[in-house]
């Protein structure tokens, strides 16, 4: 699948993903927790239970923690999944132990490598940081969210093909658990992206079409 002939129309997308949004920054003000170099794309924040947020980068397969309580805040490396090409969605699991997405998306060229993705654990009770592969997931075409289900399990959206997946924590076996058409790509859609970002809401499972423009429970 090669993105670089639509590079403008994500471009597009892009700004308008990015731009600010209307409402009033006076009665909701915002600030700046930690400023990266421009041109970071950071995908996605899980917060640990001590209030640092640990990020995935999209522009360089990095897993970062962020320490906002610093003065001036800092970042710290925990863990570089090269020859990957960038880190997705990021989830807890149990208290400080997380599962990551790492695939081969590039956010200069705009071209997927499908196939490629793996899921991965990184584990915090230690004094240093440990990362251990769970599953290379060979059969999607791509993985973007991730969301927890219990202590064991995880639910995994498989973009462009349109479904989720279940994957077991321990063994690394997983299947596709849930495959519906609101989840698929829309005709409209500049891109094949479709199920996207997802959340476990109690017996629920909310989650958005991207391009689809919509948001299901």
């Amino acid at each position: 699948m090669h993105f670089s002939t639509i590079s403008t129309a994500i471009r597009t997308l892009l700004t308008f993903i990015i731009l600010p949004s209307t409402v009033s920054s006076t009665a909701h003000p915002f600030i700046t927790t930690y400023q990266f170099a421009k041109g970071t794309w950071v995908e996605n924040i899980a917060v640990l239970s001590n209030g640092s947020l640990f990020v995935s980068l999209l522009d360089r397969p990095q897993l970062q923690l962020i320490n906002p309580f610093a003065d001036p805040p800092t970042t710290t490396l925990i863990h570089d999944f090269s020859p990957y090409l960038d880190l997705l969605d990021i989830a807890e699991i149990s208290p400080y132990i997380f599962a990551v997405i790492a695939g081969s998306f590039s956010a200069t060229t705009f071209t997927l490598r499908p196939h490629s993705f793996s899921v991965w654990k990184i584990d915090m009770r230690h004094s240093t940081s440990r990362a251990s592969k769970i599953a290379d997931i060979t059969e999607a075409l791509s993985l973007n969210g991730i969301a927890r289900l219990n202590l064991h399990a995880v639910l995994i959206s498989g973009s462009t093909a349109g479904n989720v997946l279940y994957l077991n924590t321990e063994t690394g076996a997983y299947n596709i658990t849930i495959d519906d058409a609101t989840m698929k790509v829309v005709p409209s859609a500049m891109l094949p992206v479709d199920i996207n970002g997802m959340k476990i809401l109690d017996d629920s499972l909310p989650y958005t079409n991207s391009l689809g423009k919509t948001f299901y429970r």
